[in-house]
C-alpha cells in the first residue's frame, strides 16, 4: 500500500513538472528559427503517450510545418516527428545501451478504436474478423494497386475482412490529390456504396500536376457519376474534415503511402496484407 502511495505521489509531482505542449512547441520553434534548408511557420504537438521500455519519458508527436521553394514556387509541407520529454527535460532520441534498444526507432503509435469508425469503414462488416486500416494517397501508383483488391477483398468476404480507409495525400509528389481528397469528402455522407466509390477513385484519370479545382472536379464528376463541384470542395465542412483526415496520419507518425495497419499492427513490408488477401481467396 505504501510502495503504491509513492508511485501515484511520484507520478503526480511529474505531471506537476512536465513540459507543457507549449514549452515544447516554442523550444522547437526557437531551433528551426536558423535553419537554412526549409522555413518553418509552425510547430504544434499532436499526442503525447508513456515511451514504451523507457520509464517515466513520453514520447511526444509533434506536426511541423515549413516552407520550401520547388522550382520558383513556395509549397507548404507539413510533416512528423517525436521528441521525447520526462519532466523538464527534453531530448530528439533516448538509448538504452544494455539492451541496444532505440526509443525512436521502438516508438511506433498505436491506432486505437478511434480509427475504427463507421465515417472511414468502406466494406466488410464492423464484426469482420480480420480489420485492414488503410492510409492512401488516390494518386499514389502503389496505392492504386493495392487499395481496390483489399476492397474487393472485404466485398467478397464481410465477415472475415473490414477496411477501414484515410486519405493522407502527398501533395509533394501529387498536388492535385489535395483536391480529389476534398472532392471525395464532400460527397462521402451521400454515397451509398462506399466500396464501389472508392474503387471508382482509385482508378480516375486525374494529372498529378492539375492544380484547377474546376477541371478536377469536372474530371471527377465525369468519371465517377457524381456531381461535384469546386465550390464543395471549398465549404467550411469540407476543409474541416480535410484537416482532420491528415491529422489522422500525422497521429501515426504516417509519412507515406500505402500505410497498412492489420488487425491494429502495422504492416510495413505489406507481407502480412497480402498472405490476409491469398488466405481468403
Amino acid at each position: 500500500m505504501i510502495k503504491k502511495l509513492l508511485l501515484i505521489s511520484i507520478a503526480a509531482t511529474l505531471s506537476l513538472t512536465a513540459a507543457t505542449n507549449k514549452e515544447i512547441e516554442e523550444y522547437k520553434m526557437s531551433i528551426f528559427k536558423n535553419s537554412k534548408q526549409a522555413t518553418v511557420k509552425s510547430v504544434k504537438v499532436v499526442s503525447r503517450e508513456p515511451a514504451e521500455g523507457f520509464a517515466e519519458w513520453e514520447a511526444v508527436t509533434i506536426l511541423i510545418e515549413f516552407v520550401v521553394d520547388k522550382n520558383g514556387k513556395k509549397q507548404t509541407l507539413k510533416t512528423p516527428d517525436t521528441v521525447f520529454v520526462r519532466g523538464e527535460l527534453m531530448a530528439d532520441e533516448l538509448v538504452n545501451l544494455k539492451k541496444s534498444k532505440s526509443a525512436r526507432d521502438s516508438f511506433k503509435p498505436k491506432a486505437d478504436a478511434s480509427f475504427f469508425d463507421a465515417e472511414h469503414l468502406v466494406a466488410g462488416s464492423k464484426d469482420a474478423k480480420n480489420k485492414i486500416l488503410v492510409f492512401s494517397d488516390p494518386l499514389c501508383p502503389f496505392c492504386r494497386d493495392i487499395v481496390p483488391d483489399i476492397i474487393a477483398a472485404a466485398v467478397k468476404h464481410p465477415s472475415k475482412l473490414a477496411v477501414y480507409h484515410y486519405s493522407f495525400p502527398l501533395t509533394a509528389l501529387h498536388p492535385a490529390s489535395e483536391a480529389i481528397v476534398k472532392a471525395e469528402i464532400s460527397v462521402r455522407g451521400s454515397v451509398k456504396n462506399k466500396a464501389e466509390f472508392m474503387t471508382k477513385l482509385y482508378a480516375t484519370e486525374v494529372e498529378a500536376n492539375e492544380t484547377d479545382e474546376g477541371k478536377i472536379a469536372a474530371k471527377l464528376s465525369s468519371e465517377l457519376g457524381v456531381k461535384i463541384q469546386k465550390s464543395d470542395m471549398a465549404k467550411k465542412e469540407t476543409i474541416t474534415e480535410y484537416s482532420k483526415e491528415v491529422q489522422a496520419a500525422y497521429k501515426l507518425l504516417i509519412r507515406g503511402t500505402p500505410t497498412v495497419y492489420v488487425n491494429g499492427e502495422i504492416d510495413q513490408s505489406k507481407a502480412k496484407t497480402q498472405q490476409l488477401l491469398k488466405d481468403l481467396k
